[in-house]
């Protein structure tokens, strides 16, 4: 079944297969919040790539080592799993769990960044580099930055607004 998933809002990216593990069809994965367990108990998930994306029945998965392993049926050997490198792992909005301070990281996409009261630009991306998330943002100059994203940095989220008010970080628009 092919839908439109990476597009869709209503769907979270909430991981990404990295590549083939072995020879019968296993998929190293990572998981962008290490801490969750949304994959357990799942009899299925959607992978997507560009504008490409699928409901896949997972046969098993392994979330108790070092190296977290995903199979699904169907998919029985290294050349069958290639095809789903760099794929990502997405899971309806409605099945997270939120607290109400939380905020999901898609959502700050296409939202206007400022520095207390000064506009930077509006968010293109969210990155992640070695655990940490970055806001890729574009200045008035055109000019694109990774600005450094975490709950104490926030001063305001208004989502109806698609604003977003950080604390000042000096320096950061020289460097980045």
């Amino acid at each position: 079944m092919s839908k439109d998933i990476p597009s869709n809002k209503n769907y979270i990216s909430v991981g990404k297969i990295t590549k083939p593990h072995g020879v019968k069809g296993f998929l190293k994965f990572l998981l962008y919040n290490g801490d969750s367990n949304m994959l357990l108990n799942r009899e299925s998930l959607i992978v997507g790539k560009s504008l490409e994306s699928v409901e896949l029945k997972v046969e098993k998965l392994n979330l108790n080592s070092s190296i977290l392993l995903l199979k699904f049926f169907d998919v029985n050997d290294r050349d069958s799993a290639e095809k789903y490198r760099d794929y990502e792992l997405y899971i309806h909005r409605s099945e997270l769990v939120k607290e109400d301070d939380d905020l999901f990281l898609v959502d700050l996409i296409g939202c206007d960044l400022f520095f207390d009261k000064n506009k930077v630009g509006p968010i293109l991306d969210i990155v992640s580099y070695s655990g940490n998330d970055l806001l890729k943002v574009v200045d008035s100059n055109n000019k694109e930055h990774l600005i450094p994203i975490n709950k104490e940095l926030i001063e305001l989220f208004d989502i109806e607004g698609r604003k977003l008010v950080i604390k000042t970080i000096e320096g950061i628009l020289d460097i980045c």
